[in-house]
């Protein structure tokens, strides 16, 4: 269960010909707790609470009611029965087969709703989940491995409460037309077909080389989108019927350098993956079966959030020297460019440029007591930029910011 509530509060400039600004960049020069018009007549601003508790105390410089709520309510019940089965001294099968039963339920009163919106939304389903692993053992060394699974995936209730999050450049809002739409009709949830194929070499010990095939289909996937209202906000839709993705993965572990028991002392990992992914759109027009709609001018585009490329790796070196056991690790991750949410209209995608993160952690056993960890994070300190693709005259940045390095240092002592 999750119960959310916000309240509004606003600014009151006294006197706005004659309050100077010397510095429009410089917020703190107005809106400082110095400035407050309390008491009466000795500043320059009064909040305003945009929902008085009572007309009795007034809106200025008081406490005051929440504007928007929701109470959401997520209830999953499941049952699984799985079995290992040994066929020959080569295939391993392991079949699965899971039933959920899932309850979810929003209640919210917001502003600037539809008048015809219930101002609730509530669901039930039984959902059946097979799941199939086959496993070929080719050598003792190596193996081929198929897995298939149905899974199931359901609405976060950001995504359902109708609550708009407001940032300096941006608003995302939620939309009960997941759970079914206005008449309740519609998806609720989506179901999601996973397949994959995977090779897989045992070289030595801890170490790995695999090379994976994977596709999903989602059935009424869900997506972030710009509504088609004056204020620009983005809200989540169904925004068709299926979407597809395939993809290869590579993953490597490899001991570069192990001591006379052979525990390794320096050693890399790698994990990387291709993703081609594609979507149907559809127009969703707002009225007798949607409290919001949105609509398209074209018929298909990448999945919002998927990245087509990732990649992990890692560099370990852990010694030992008697009771001292260091180990030092340096960690990259890059994504490339990846929809942050997809255009409506004549709007282009807001993309999310590529961001490559490095990090170092340094963690110091000594003896059975004493641990001393030291971290940088985010090394490269990279700029996190979303840009709108095709506005007619080149990708134009709406945000961008910097997450600053990290620096951490930690002595515990363990009991």
């Amino acid at each position: 269960e999750r119960r959310f509530s916000s309240i509004r509060y606003g600014y009151e400039i006294l006197d706005r010909d004659n309050t100077p600004i010397t510095d429009a960049n410089n917020f703190n020069s107005i809106f400082d707790v110095s400035n407050i018009n309390i008491p009466e007549g000795s500043g320059l601003w009064n909040t305003i609470a945009l929902n008085a508790i009572s007309e009795e105390l007034g809106t200025k410089n008081r406490p005051g009611l929440p504007e928007n709520t929701y109470t959401g309510n997520l209830d999953i019940h499941g049952v699984y029965a799985s079995a290992e089965l040994s066929v020959g001294k080569k295939w391993s099968l392991v079949p699965g087969f899971r039933v959920e039963s899932f309850s979810q339920k929003v209640e919210y009163d917001v502003i600037n709703i539809s008048p015809v919106d219930p101002g609730f939304r509530n669901v039930y389903e039984n959902i059946y989940l097979p799941s199939l692993n086959v496993r070929y053992a080719v050598n003792d060394d190596s193996n081929l491995r198929f897995g298939f699974s149905k899974t199931a995936s359901f609405p976060e209730f950001k995504e359902v409460a109708p609550f708009v999050y407001e940032a300096v450049t941006i608003r995302v809002g939620g939309n009960p037309d997941l759970l079914g739409g206005l008449n309740g009709t519609g998806a609720t949830y989506s179901d999601i077909y996973n397949f994959d194929l995977k090779y897989e070499w045992f070289l030595e010990r801890g170490e790995i080389l695999s090379l994976a095939a994977f596709s999903k289909i989602i059935k009424n996937p869900v997506n972030r989108v710009v509504a088609a209202d004056a204020t620009g906000t983005q809200r989540y839709f169904r925004t068709g019927e299926q979407a597809d993705i395939y993809g290869v993965e590579l993953e490597a572990r490899k001991n570069l350098l192990s001591d006379s028991d052979d525990n390794p002392v320096l050693s890399f990992g790698l994990n990387a993956a291709y993703n081609y992914t594609t979507q149907d759109l559809k127009d969703i027009p707002a009225g007798t079966d949607n409290t919001f709609g949105t609509s398209f001018d074209r018929e298909s585009d990448e999945l919002e959030g998927a990245s087509p490329f990732i990649i992990n790796t890692d560099l370990n070196y852990s010694p030992v020297f008697g009771n001292y056991k260091p180990k030092a690790t340096v960690v990259f991750s890059y994504f490339a460019d990846r929809i942050f949410s997809l255009g409506a209209g004549s709007l282009g995608n807001i993309v999310e440029k590529s961001v490559p993160t490095l990090n170092f952690i340094w963690r110091n056993e000594i003896g059975e007591h004493f641990e001393a960890n030291a971290s940088v994070m985010n090394i490269l300190n990279p700029n996190v930029s979303f840009v709108r693709e095709n506005t007619g005259v080149g990708d134009i940045i709406i945000r961008e910011y910097n997450l600053g390095v990290n620096f951490g240092l930690t002595l515990k002592y363990k009991f």
